[in-house]
């Protein structure tokens, strides 16, 4: 009886940690689904390297406002000569860096439907990935709970419209292929990274590592992207930058340090949910049966990962 009572205090403390990282990773849903839209409106006018330099900008302010903020309210202080900062230079330069290039290269160049489903093949990397480095193991039933949701993004996406798996957007739709890879191996080496620098502060610190790659990809179209900028642009850049590459950064990275790397990117697969939904409620578009059970499956999938046993390599 003395022993039962401090291990079901552990259970219940695991529970309910990672009931917080899965509505940190359904807030992370919102803002993607949300994000794609306003990017894909603004580089419509503003050169992507450009916008991408000015977003990545903002994200480094929110993050060193929010990591050196909860440092000063009492967080453990980190031992700076003692930081891992190898490691963290590579997962910067793979997460903030050249996944972000590719992605935001392969927007100008593909339609949002091809990158919507193609992105969403990221879990199954990550999953992949985890496994081959050893640090992350998933069940049989994980495994079919990642397949279920991919199979429901799959359903959602083509029945949304704007998929054109054509030779014209080849380069483009490739590039998206290549973003996905860089982003899961990133949230995989991430995982023992957090064990030992608080999430929020990994995020600011591989936004500002990542910047001057970004400043130097840019530099050719400063003059272009100044120009053509209107108020619209920078209050979508502004969007993008607080929440989507802040914020947003910052719960992924909890989520890892919580869930793992498996079982937090399986809620990319919400974010064509969530941009159907929204399209449905704020912009009035049809909601196709389809749709509904591409939307459904998502879903399923994501119980089932979410509820299978997980297995920590590291």
């Amino acid at each position: 009886m003395s022993d039962a009572a401090p291990q079901a205090g552990v259970r219940a403390d695991r529970a309910g940690s990672e009931r917080t990282a899965d509505l940190a990773l359904l807030s992370v849903a919102l803002i993607w689904g949300v994000n794609i839209p306003v990017m894909k409106f603004a580089i419509e006018t503003v050169h992507p390297l450009g916008f991408n330099v000015v977003r990545l900008t903002f994200s480094a302010i929110v993050l060193g406002l929010m990591a050196f903020g909860l440092s000063s309210a009492g967080s453990t202080r980190p031992a700076w000569r003692r930081l891992p900062w190898g490691r963290i230079f590579i997962v910067s330069l793979l997460g903030s860096g050249v996944y972000q290039a590719l992605f935001l290269l392969a927007m100008d160049r593909t339609t949002a439907g091809n990158t919507a489903l193609l992105i969403a093949s990221s879990p199954i990397w990550t999953a992949a990935i985890a496994r081959l480095l050893r640090i992350e193991s998933l069940s049989a039933r994980a495994w079919l709970g990642l397949f279920v949701a991919f199979a429901g993004t799959v359903v959602v996406t083509l029945e949304g419209g704007n998929v054109q798996l054509v030779s014209a957007h080849l380069f483009g739709n490739l590039l998206v292929v290549g973003a996905a890879i860089m982003w899961a191996t990133s949230t995989v080496l991430v995982r023992p990274i957090v064990d030992e620098v608080p999430p929020t502060l990994l995020a600011y610190l591989s936004s500002v590592m990542s910047l001057p790659i970004h400043f130097l990809l840019a530099a050719p179209f400063a003059r272009e992207s100044l120009d053509a900028a209107t108020a619209t642009a920078w209050w979508c850049a502004a969007y993008s930058g607080v929440f989507s590459t802040g914020l947003a950064y910052a719960f992924w990275n909890f989520g890892v340090r919580r869930v793992g790397p498996s079982h937090t990117a399986v809620f990319t697969n919400l974010v064509p949910v969530v941009a159907i939904v929204g399209a449905w409620m704020f912009l009035g578009e049809g909601l196709q049966v389809q749709q509904v059970v591409g939307g459904v499956l998502t879903l399923l999938g994501l119980v089932v990962m979410r509820s299978s046993s997980k297995v920590s390599l590291v």
